[in-house]
C-alpha cells in the first residue's frame, strides 16, 4: 500500500475491493456523517465492479490500514462516452442510517427514561449496538496512535450495552515545540466521567417523536439538551456522544514563514466574516407564551466576539438591549475568548441581538444548553481558517476531526492553537494526495459555555 492514501476496503473481510485513480472524503464535526466517494476508469475493474458493489454492501475507506469511514455505497454511478467509461462508488458512514431511517411514532418516553434506554429503542433495530461518551480511543485509533497506551474501563449500560470511558494516564508522546513528539511520563488527556456525564443515565421528561422525524433527528434534538453532538466511530461498531475537546496538547503543526524555513503550507486561507454574529442571544424556555411578562426561564448570552470590547466588558449598547428584561439570567463572559483576543478582530459598535424561544427547554439548564448551542453556531463562522497540506498526516499521525494544530502563518499573520473541526482527504489522476483542514479558534464551538 503506497503512503499516505485512502483505500477502499470490505467492511467484512478486510481486502481491498479495487485500485482506485482518486478518491475523496469528507468530515465535518457538525454534518452528521462523513461522506467519500472513489473514482475508477479502468474497463476490467468497472465491469467486475458493478456485479460486487451494490447499494447497500458495506465497506470501509481506510487511510494506511486504519478504517476512518465505514458504512453502506450509497450510489455507484457508471458514465460512458467516446473518450471511455467512468464509474464512481460513494457512500457515508454508518449513522447514514440512522439519517435516512424516521423513528417509529408511536413510542412514547416517560419521564425518568435514560438516553440508555432511548439508545436501545431507537438504534437497536438500525444494527447500533455500542455507545461511547468519548471520543478519546476513537480519535488516537484513527490517527495511527495506539489506544493501548491508555487504560480502558468498561462499564455495563442498560441491557449489557458497553459503555466505553477512557483513562490515558500513562507514559504517553506529547507535542513539542519542535514539530517532534516524544515520550514523557506524565498525563496527556484524562477523561472525567462528570464531564460529559454518562449519557446512558441522564435522564428526561416525557417527550415522543413526531410523525416523519428522523432517528438521527429525534436523538441529536435529545442530546442537544445536554449541550452534546453524536458522530461514528471510524469503524463504523460505536456511536460516540461527546463535546469537542478543545484543551488538549497540539497534535499538528502548520507552519508557513516568510523566509520559507520549515512550511509545509499549499494554500491557506483567513476567512474572517462578521455577518450573522448576534451581539447577544435572549431567549425563553418552555410555558408562559413567548416572551410574555409571565415566563419563567430567560437566558441571555453575550457573543464574546462583536458583544464585548477587548477586555471583555459587555458594549454599552447591547446592556441597554439586556436590561429591557428584568430577571433574565445571564450567562458569564467566557473570558478564555477574552484572553485569545478575539474580540480585537471586530469592531462593532450597534446591538444586533437575536430573540429566540424554545418550548423543548423545561429548565433553566435545558435552556442554557439551547442557547450556548445557538451561539456555537454563529461563533464557528465568525474566524474560519483552512491550509491545505501535503499528503494525508504528519509525523505519522492521520489529520483527524476534534484534534488540535499549531498554526504560525507568518503570510496571514496568525499564531496560536487552532481547533480542526473537518476535514477533507483527496487524490486525482496524476495529482498526489492532499488534506484540507478547516479550523477554528478554541471555544469557538463551544457546546458548554
Amino acid at each position: 500500500m503506497s503512503e499516505d492514501a485512502l483505500s477502499l476496503l470490505n467492511a467484512d473481510t478486510g481486502e481491498r475491493v479495487a485500485e482506485f485513480y482518486g478518491y475523496a472524503l469528507h468530515d465535518e464535526f457538525l454534518t452528521p456523517t462523513a461522506t467519500w466517494q472513489f473514482d475508477t476508469g479502468e474497463r476490467e475493474t468497472i465491469a467486475r465492479l458493478r456485479q460486487t458493489l451494490k447499494p447497500g454492501t458495506f465497506v470501509q475507506a481506510a487511510l494506511n490500514g486504519v478504517p476512518h469511514c465505514t458504512g453502506p455505497i450509497d450510489k455507484r454511478p457508471t458514465k460512458s462516452s467516446r473518450g471511455g467509461t467512468s464509474m464512481s462508488v460513494a457512500g457515508r458512514d454508518a449513522l447514514g442510517i440512522a439519517v435516512d431511517a424516521c423513528v417509529d411514532p408511536t413510542l412514547v418516553f416517560t419521564p425518568g427514561t435514560t438516553m440508555g434506554d432511548v439508545f436501545q429503542q431507537i438504534f437497536g433495530p438500525l444494527g447500533f449496538s455500542r455507545l461511547s461518551t468519548t471520543d478519546i480511543f476513537n480519535r488516537l485509533a484513527m490517527s495511527g496512535k495506539n489506544p493501548a497506551s491508555g487504560s480502558q474501563r468498561v462499564i455495563q449500560a442498560a441491557q449489557s450495552i458497553p459503555n466505553y470511558k477512557i483513562d490515558i494516564v500513562g507514559p504517553q508522546e506529547r507535542y513539542v515545540p519542535d514539530g517532534t513528539f516524544t515520550t514523557v511520563p506524565a498525563v496527556t488527556e484524562i477523561y472525567d466521567p462528570t464531564a460529559p456525564k454518562s449519557i446512558k443515565t441522564l435522564t428526561l421528561d416525557q417527550f415522543k417523536p413526531t410523525p416523519g422525524e428522523g432517528t438521527f433527528e429525534f436523538w441529536s434534538r435529545l442530546v442537544k439538551r445536554f449541550a452534546l453532538w453524536t458522530w461514528c466511530s471510524g469503524d463504523g461498531s460505536t456511536l460516540i456522544v461527546d463535546a469537542p475537546n478543545f484543551d488538549q496538547a497540539p497534535s499538528y503543526s502548520i507552519v508557513r514563514r516568510l523566509g520559507g524555513l520549515g512550511n509545509n503550507v499549499e494554500d491557506g486561507e483567513d476567512d474572517i466574516d462578521g455577518s450573522e454574529q448576534p451581539s447577544v442571544i435572549i431567549a425563553t424556555g418552555y410555558g408562559g407564551g413567548g416572551f410574555r411578562d409571565r415566563v419563567t426561564l430567560k437566558v441571555a448570552m453575550v457573543n464574546e466576539l462583536v458583544g464585548c470590547d477587548a477586555n471583555g466588558h459587555i458594549l454599552s449598547a447591547v446592556q441597554q438591549t439586556i436590561d429591557r428584561f428584568p430577571g433574565i439570567h445571564v450567562l458569564p463572559i467566557r473570558q478564555r475568548l477574552i484572553d485569545l483576543g478575539l474580540p480585537s478582530r471586530f469592531n462593532h459598535t450597534r446591538s444586533r441581538p437575536r430573540y429566540l424561544h424554545d418550548d423543548e427547554s423545561r429548565n433553566q439548564g435545558q435552556l442554557e444548553a439551547f442557547v450556548q448551542r445557538q451561539m456555537a453556531e454563529h461563533q464557528r463562522r465568525a474566524l474560519p481558517l483552512k491550509y491545505t497540506l501535503d499528503g494525508h498526516s504528519q509525523n505519522g499521525r492521520a489529520f483527524v476531526v476534534n484534534a488540535t494544530a499549531s498554526v504560525q502563518d507568518d503570510v496571514l499573520g496568525i499564531s496560536g492553537t487552532y481547533w480542526i473541526m473537518g476535514r477533507e482527504l483527496t487524490r486525482g489522476r496524476d495529482k498526489p494526495s492532499h488534506t484540507t483542514l478547516s479550523l477554528i479558534p478554541p471555544y469557538c464551538l463551544d457546546l458548554v459555555a
